[in-house]
């Protein structure tokens, strides 16, 4: 496995500089609805808890509302829905990859923002969320995000009962979506995204104590890396510690199950963030767990 997690975050990086075009809507619409099938549902599930609107889960037409689509591919089953809410009527508002995409929503005149490429696809549904919130902006949805404390305002970030049962079913099938590759770009995102769109200067240390098991949409081993992506040494120095208290290096009760094991994840993200190391299924995770605990040590104590 490699590890490209610079590369991987300056991708992501460059996706929420991207700039599109503006658009505009003529009547506010009373009510937004957001549609997609599978992950493409996961921004708009964030963003409705945002701006307190309806989440479509039928994905069935409704006159009069505003329809936000994302449909990340623009396959054919996503554009069979763009079309069933064309003929609906339906003010619709388009985010995708696909250029065939646009000239369906120019010639039925529906607002389109097309989506950056990632090199990574299991990122593309946050990115969507990062640019769908300042689409928001611009079209004079939603005003400003509500104007709570950090640990509130991220805590209704916290997906619905029934995301999370997606993503504990996702985790149990595979670990695609926090491989060692895309953990740490995407726990940079989401610290990149409250500082830009929340207005609020993220303080590792400020929000670690009330925030540091709420993340779920992120679940624990990406926050657990916020702790090494930020540059102030001094918070690396005081937050070594929890690193040391979650990853016991020293621990013969460590138990790995298979190469899907948290642990060795989390390992593994570490060696090769900060040592450009593999970790292979045949190598001791207990052995490397010391080479990395040796550098952290003369590098932050």
């Amino acid at each position: 496995m490699k590890y490209e997690l610079g590369r991987a975050l300056s991708t992501l990086r460059e996706s929420l500089e991207f700039r599109f075009s503006p658009v505009s809507l003529k009547d506010k619409p009373a009510k937004v609805r957001f549609s997609g099938y599978g992950l493409n549902r996961v921004p708009g599930l964030m963003l409705s808890r945002l701006i307190e609107s309806p989440v479509s889960g039928t994905n069935e037409p409704e006159k009069g509302k505003l329809i936000v689509l994302f449909a990340d591919e623009g396959n054919d089953d996503e554009q069979d829905l763009y079309r069933s809410f064309v003929r609906s009527g339906s003010k619709i508002l388009v985010f995708s990859r696909n250029t065939k995409f646009e000239e369906l929503c120019r010639i039925n005149e529906s607002l389109f923002i097309k989506m950056p490429e990632l090199k990574y696809p299991e990122l593309n549904f946050f990115s969507q969320f990062l640019i769908a919130s300042r689409a928001f902006f611009d079209l004079g949805l939603v005003s400003a995000f509500p104007s709570e404390s950090l640990s509130s305002f991220v805590s209704k970030m916290d997906f619905s009962s029934s995301v999370n049962s997606f993503h504990e079913k996702m985790w149990q099938k595979n670990i695609t979506l926090l491989s060692s590759e895309e953990a740490y770009p995407l726990a940079e995102a989401w610290r990149i995204f409250i500082t830009r769109y929340a207005g609020v200067a993220v303080s590792l240390d400020r929000i670690i104590d009330s925030l540091y098991f709420r993340l779920n949409s992120l679940s624990t081993v990406s926050f657990i890396l916020f702790f090494i992506s930020d540059s102030d040494s001094s918070v690396l120095k005081r937050r070594l510690k929890v690193i040391r208290e979650v990853l016991p290096f020293n621990s013969t009760q460590m138990v790995l199950k298979g190469e899907f094991a948290i642990y060795k994840v989390l390992l593994s993200s570490l060696l090769g963030f900060f040592l450009s190391i593999e970790l292979s299924e045949k190598d001791d995770p207990l052995e490397y767990s010391k080479v990395l605990k040796d550098y952290l040590s003369r590098r932050f104590v």
